[in-house]
């Protein structure tokens, strides 16, 4: 993918079926689910998370431009990488390569509640 964002081993494309059931077949809890913020839509689909930042200028974020979009998730991945850099993969682009709109791809993390309480215990 190259590029701020690039990480090794994600090629930035989106190719995550949709659907219901683990598999993204039928029969089960839908396979995709969709979280909103005041700033960016979350996309849950399988083991990946997308995020897409909102067309929006709340004075103190400004993300009403392509391209404020795309500093904004390339800035996210740079920052989050340092204390997650196993969970933020990049910045997708379309099949093509091209970003038709830039998204924060995620490795998708157990929902809270789902871990043992001491497995969050740090050793002394």
């Amino acid at each position: 993918m190259g590029g701020p964002g690039a990480v090794a081993g994600f090629d930035g494309k989106l190719s995550q079926p949709v659907g219901t059931g683990p598999g993204g077949g039928g029969g089960g809890e839908p396979y995709a689910q969709v979280a909103e913020t005041h700033s960016a839509v979350v996309f849950f689909a399988g083991d990946r998370v997308y995020k897409l930042k909102k067309l929006v200028n709340l004075g103190f974020l400004d993300f009403s431009t392509p391209q404020a979009r795309a500093v904004a998730c390339a800035g996210e991945c740079e920052l989050n990488r340092r204390y997650a850099p196993d969970v933020y993969l990049g910045v997708a682009r379309g099949p093509d390569g091209e970003a038709c709109e830039h998204l924060v791809v995620m490795r998708r993390m157990p929902p809270p509640g789902s871990c043992p309480p001491w497995s969050g215990r740090v050793r002394q």
